[in-house]
């Protein structure tokens, strides 16, 4: 059986992770690319159907929101990691 310090060290390791985790998740829903405008020269390859345009845009918006969803899910689980420590004695050394 596990001591209180194994398990405290396990636990801020794995809250580490997951918030390193975390950020590289949002780091990456910050880079999901976008159509900054659209242009009128799209448009007119569209014949007029702002469909195809307006579609790229929400797969871009779903990829993102999909990405911040899953970076919220890793905070949140590194957060509860971090909780039971609060009541745990200190370990040093």
């Amino acid at each position: 059986m596990p001591n209180i310090c194994t398990a405290e060290h396990l636990l801020q390791f794995v809250s580490a992770g997951l918030a390193a985790l975390a950020a590289l998740t949002w780091l990456r829903a910050s880079r999901v690319k976008a159509p900054s405008e659209i242009t009128r020269e799209q448009m007119d390859d569209a014949q007029g159907d702002v469909i195809p345009v307006l579609d790229r845009l929400m797969k871009a918006v779903a990829r993102q929101s999909g990405l911040n969803a899953l970076a919220a899910l890793l905070a949140a689980l590194a957060a509860l990691c971090q909780l039971p420590q609060a009541f745990m004695p200190t370990c040093w050394g």
